[in-house]
């Protein structure tokens, strides 16, 4: 049987609906053929009746735990029972069940038995261990989808990128400036590699040609990238300015090394390559261009890099619309520290 044959059936509670949804979409995109209620069912159809044939005539089960699966009362358990049941006509050594957390819980003891995947606090990690299991050739086809996704932006932008360099899948570190410098306004395409032109509003302009595919690690408060080999604040600071009488990003950076934040004196301001290394190219569940790995609240962030033709303009990352774009220092913007 071929991993698109392979039917994958997707448990979950009303509550975890859109954590559902994101799943059988990124699997979808995968190349397997994921089932869920609001997609698959027809009107009319006797919908106990039909889930209960998906569950038999599919080849993995997949039931998402979260405190709200587990506590409440629902349809969700007769599927468990009904799951578990089907089970026991499998080998031992088979997997049929996968149970997969959406946040730190305690699975149900019939579920104790197998082991987990976690989809928190890296979505994309426990996505990647979990096609390890359903198709281990789905990661490839989720990234051939990025790669025609980001062709569609190079044709027509300028300049020109070699669509090999588009997504950094090499085993390779990335080395990225760590040093502020000055850009101009006419520079900033080629010297940060984004597209079009800048201006209040962006829109499709000030989007990487490069996406990197991180591999995140979280250590309490802090986010390392094995990858870059970067160290990030998982939050960052309320909104601040860049220079002011009261409270600013230098102070605001000054107590974070004073403290010895996650253990650290080095914390600064980013640099633009190193703000564009956590945009995605997609928007994530948190209606983000980042991973969710990180606080939402930093909707856009200060770097540390300056526009060079105008004195007091900065340039800054939007997580909210996937781009970098040019902000006076006497205004507002958050702060996400790295070292």
């Amino acid at each position: 049987m071929s991993h698109e044959d392979k039917q994958i059936f997707i448990c979950y509670a009303r509550e975890d609906f859109d954590y559902a949804m994101r799943l059988f979409d990124d699997l979808e995109r995968s190349g397997v053929s994921p089932w869920l209620d609001k997609e698959n069912l027809l009107g009319g159809e006797k919908w106990e009746l039909i889930i209960k044939h998906a569950i038999t005539s599919s080849s993995y089960v997949l039931i998402l735990l979260s405190e709200r699966a587990i506590t409440k009362r629902g349809f969700i358990h007769k599927e468990i029972k009904h799951a578990l049941e089907v089970s026991e006509e499998f080998p031992e050594s088979a997997i049929f069940i996968i149970p997969i957390r959406l946040e730190k819980c305690e699975p149900p003891s019939r579920l104790n038995v197998l082991q987990w995947v976690d989809l928190f606090p890296d979505y994309e990690a426990g996505f990647k261990r979990l096609l390890k299991v359903l198709a281990p050739e789905g990661q490839v086809n989720l990234l051939k989808r990025k790669l025609k996704m980001l062709a569609e932006i190079l044709k027509q932008s300028e300049p020109k990128t070699d669509l090999k360099t588009i997504l950094h899948l090499s085993s390779d570190p990335v080395e990225l400036r760590s040093h502020p410098i000055r850009v101009s306004m006419e520079e900033a395409p080629q010297k940060f590699e984004v597209t079009g032109k800048f201006g209040p509003f962006a829109g499709e302009f000030g989007k990487p040609f490069k996406y990197i595919y991180n591999e995140y690690e979280e250590q309490g408060d802090i986010v390392f990238d094995h990858v870059t080999g970067l160290t990030w604040q998982k939050d960052g600071s309320d909104l601040l300015r860049y220079y002011t009488v009261s409270y600013n990003i230098y102070e605001y950076i000054e107590e974070l090394n004073s403290a010895k934040f996650g253990g650290y004196t080095d914390w600064r301001l980013p640099t633009i390559p190193e703000l564009l290394s956590l945009l995605e190219p997609e928007r994530q569940l948190n209606n983000l261009y980042i991973n969710p790995i990180f606080n939402s609240k930093q909707r856009w962030v200060w770097s540390n890099d300056a526009v060079g033709e105008w004195s007091g303009i900065a340039w800054i990352v939007a997580f909210n619309h996937g781009h970098m774009n040019s902000y006076r220092q006497d205004a507002t913007s958050y702060v996400r520290c790295v070292r």
